[in-house]
């Protein structure tokens, strides 16, 4: 490959990533709008915990984020869950406060989806983290749109 077609490369990479942080955003933020109006049942929270974990790419270093683990009952089947929401990952501080809102042993509320029951969440609706796959989504296609130019 000359650097001549670098443009058109990397704008094909570029779109790609667009797509999929794109259908990604799409389901959270479809998960996120339907959640809104799921029912609830009692659950409880079975294992709570601010997990912290390394990025194999070198420069960021660590991520962090929660792993909860609740289960609920319905109709006599029991439900394991583990989405506190819809949306990407969080901060530090923010998984600290996930955890210390739902703590191992606690009795939650479950949203729970009623065609598939096994689907469920512990904050229904939108939050500013619902939206982060669509700014990254954007990000990738304003990166296409200014290197175009280059091609």
């Amino acid at each position: 490959m000359n650097f001549d077609s670098f443009p058109q490369v990397a704008c094909l990479l570029l779109a790609l990533f667009g797509l999929l942080a794109l259908a990604l955003a799409m389901r959270d933020l479809w998960g996120a709008y339907q959640s809104r109006s799921w029912p609830a049942t009692e659950g409880e929270i079975v294992h709570s915990k601010v997990q912290r974990f390394s990025r194999r790419t070198g420069s960021e270093g660590n991520t962090w984020t929660w792993r909860i683990h609740y289960e609920y009952v319905l109709n006599g089947t029991r439900h394991k869950g583990w989405r506190a929401y819809y949306g990407s990952e969080p901060t530090l501080g923010v998984a600290r406060n996930i955890v210390a809102r739902f703590p191992a042993g606690a009795a939650v509320k479950v949203y729970y989806y009623p065609k598939q029951p096994g689907t469920s969440v512990l904050i229904p609706g939108f939050n500013r983290y619902t939206y982060g796959g669509l700014i990254l989504a954007l990000l990738f296609f304003s990166l296409m749109a200014w290197l175009w130019q280059y091609r």
